[in-house]
Formats: structure tokens, C-alpha cells, sequence
């Protein structure tokens, strides 16, 4: 009988000795601290990382700053919030005079315009490019603006344009705020 006491006693002293952390005397550090400082780690890593603005040589007033603009708004975009007027209006693209409507920045997705491979290619309301939809654009300036048309287009393998076919569509922006904005979608 005395020996079980002993095996319960030894059990219940490694038991507490394994529950009782050996730091307990010391006043709590961020070290002693596991879940707080996981808990920091954790909302860090939801903080929105900081996105670096358009280069100066892209946001300049002329055609080749408007080419490195148009580049980074393709190759970048998380970018084209900050370079997308918060309303956008929507014109006739046959008479450009004739104001169809105005969407929020939000309503007016997806940006049309993609690269796969190396290659401009239409983007479809699902926001996915679509390899067989390729398409031809050309960039132009408009008064003070630059305006941007795309229609969707065939190629020989080679890249040489067959036809183009389907809707036209252009996307025009205009020098504000420093910077370049998108301001209109032709439709």
C-alpha cells in the first residue's frame, strides 16, 4: 500500500511538474508570451501591404510616359485603383459625344485589356484571359487625353494579323491628380 502512495505521489508531482511552466516566477515577457505574440504576427500578416506608386518617368504628360504608364497598368494590377477615376463614363465608341452612362470603379470590371505570353489578349467577365481571344490595339492620343482601342483579333502563328472581328472597345485616360486615370470606356 505504501509503495502504490509513492507511484501516486511521483505521478501527481510529474504531472504539476510538466503543467507548471518553468518561467512562472518571471514577469511575463513577449518571449513567455507564445500566443500574443502570434496573435501580433497574425494581424500583421492581414495588414494590406504597401503598394508602390507608378515610377515618375510613367505619370509625364507625353506618349512615350503614357507607353511605361500603360505597361505598368497591365504588368501591375494591383495598381489601377489608384490610377481609375472613381467614376467612369461610358460612351458610344461610334460617336463618342454620346454618354451611354457611369460606373464606380467597382461596377467597371474586368479591364479588357491582358497579356498572355507576351501577347495582348481580351479578358472576359470572368476576369480570365482567354488564349484564342488575342487582340489587336492601338494606342493614340485624343486632344489631351490617350485613348487605347482594342478589337479581337486573329493571327497566324508567326503573329501576323489575319482579321479582327467582334465589337471594338476602348479605354481612354486622361492626365489628372499627376498622374495618369482612366476615366472612360467605350463601349
Amino acid at each position: 500500500m505504501c509503495l502504490s502512495r509513492i507511484k501516486t505521489t511521483l505521478l501527481l508531482i510529474f504531472v504539476a511538474g510538466c503543467s507548471v511552466p518553468s518561467h512562472a516566477d518571471k514577469p511575463a515577457t513577449a518571449e513567455s508570451r507564445p500566443q500574443a505574440s502570434q496573435a501580433q504576427h497574425s494581424s500583421k500578416a492581414q495588414e494590406a501591404p504597401t503598394i508602390q506608386p507608378m515610377d515618375v518617368d510613367a505619370c509625364g504628360n507625353n506618349d512615350q510616359d503614357f507607353d511605361n504608364f500603360f505597361n505598368a497598368y497591365i504588368y501591375r494590377p494591383e495598381l489601377r485603383p489608384q490610377y481609375t477615376s472613381p467614376s467612369i463614363e461610358i460612351r458610344q465608341i461610334s460617336d463618342k459625344n454620346k454618354k451611354i452612362g457611369t460606373e464606380t470603379k467597382e461596377q467597371n470590371k474586368p479591364f479588357k485589356i491582358g497579356l498572355i505570353d507576351y501577347r495582348w489578349s481580351y479578358v472576359t467577365a470572368d476576369g480570365k484571359e482567354e488564349k484564342s481571344d488575342r487582340i489587336e490595339i492601338k494606342i493614340h492620343r485624343e486632344g489631351d487625353a490617350m485613348q487605347v482601342d482594342f478589337i479581337r483579333a486573329k493571327y497566324t502563328n508567326d503573329d501576323t494579323l489575319i482579321r479582327t472581328y467582334g465589337p471594338k472597345g476602348a479605354y481612354v485616360f486622361e492626365h489628372k491628380n499627376n498622374c495618369w486615370q482612366l476615366t472612360q470606356e467605350l463601349r
